[in-house]
């Protein structure tokens, strides 16, 4: 049987849009092979997720989308996170998820919608992690900007500190402490 995780996650988002900053933030969830094929509108998919959802189609083909463009293409993602796939993905789970995802982009495919822009970012991706030699380049150069972000976010918070410390030893006496010191004389 199918895992439907990451397509019950799907469906909780669509529903409550405001929780996107959260998942996002978070590992991607177990079961993402059925909700790109849900994406692609591959029907022994949708099927199978209808009766693990107990939902119909449409809803998990629009919630499968949502998660997509939310979740994995964020500003600022990285070509596994695109991709669906994390750096300890192997390379047949990632070209599967490509290829879902590009069956359901492929520009030569018009459903109507604007999203075939996004196919580009795919193919991008794709192009980063498809060889032993690429993905292993490109894993290296996101461990250290990973690394690089995480030690300006600790540059930054220490700064952060430090101002709140010198404005706090700076800080005049408040109007509340010397109203209560006149009140009672103190």
């Amino acid at each position: 049987m199918a895992d439907a995780t990451a397509l019950k996650v799907a469906i909780q988002l669509h529903h409550m849009p405001t929780n996107v900053r959260m998942v996002r933030d978070g590992p991607l969830p177990s079961g993402l092979p059925l909700l790109l094929q849900v994406a692609a509108d591959d029907p022994d998919a949708l099927h199978s997720a209808s009766v693990l959802t107990e939902r119909p189609a449409d809803e998990l083909r629009q919630a499968a989308r949502f998660f997509i463009e939310q979740i994995l293409w964020h500003p600022g993602a990285d070509s596994f996170r695109i991709l669906g796939a994390t750096p300890s993905t192997s390379a047949s789970d990632l070209k599967r998820n490509m290829s879902f995802l590009m069956s359901w982009l492929h520009p030569d495919v018009d459903h109507g919608d604007a999203r075939s822009v996004f196919a580009v970012r795919v193919t991008n991706a794709w192009n980063d992690v498809k060889t032993p030699e690429r993905r292993q380049h490109y894993a290296a150069d996101l461990a250290r900007k990973v690394e690089h972000d995480a030690a300006k976010k600790r540059r930054h918070a220490r700064r952060e500190a430090q101002r709140r410390q010198r404005l706090m030893s700076a800080a005049p006496q408040g109007f509340l402490k010397r109203f209560v010191k006149r009140l009672f004389k103190v």
